[in-house]
């Protein structure tokens, strides 16, 4: 024990960093934590999509129509805000999703805060999909 404290007299600044440093890194974790609540990487979004769950692209129909994830719904945030019984409708998981993520994670954030624990969103968006090899199609669906 007295060594430990000969070395903290010894090397104080040294000391101080290495606790700063732990504490950058325990914040950085808990923040990551927070966040991987309500995100998910696009392999993981296949997983939920495999047990059932619905892709909803939140994008407007011309960027959808461009591209988008085989059998997503095209639903707007204005359709969704505008009425909270459009996920009603879906039994399942949901996973809404972006070109970047950073619409649709926002978006399952207030909705998860609002009590909706199944939704979730793509990490990177449709972009991450993409970058993962993921299928993509064009066009309206049927």
């Amino acid at each position: 024990m007295q060594e430990i404290v000969e070395f903290t007299n010894n090397n104080t600044w040294l000391v101080i960093g290495l606790i700063a440093s732990a504490f950058a890194v325990i914040f950085n974790e808990l923040k990551i934590r927070s966040r991987a609540i309500s995100a998910l990487s696009a392999v993981m979004a296949v997983r939920v999509i495999n047990d059932g769950g619905v892709v909803i692209d939140v994008r407007d129909s011309k960027e959808f129509i461009k591209s988008h994830i085989i059998d997503a719904h095209n639903i707007t945030e204005k359709q969704l805000s505008e009425s909270d019984s459009v996920l009603n409708r879906f039994k399942k998981s949901i996973v809404l999703v972006c070109d970047h993520g950073g619409r649709s994670g926002e978006y399952a954030k207030k909705l998860r805060a609002n009590g909706n624990e199944r939704v979730f969103s793509i990490k990177g968006g449709l972009q991450a999909w993409e970058e993962e090899n993921l299928p993509v199609t064009s066009g309206r669906k049927k």
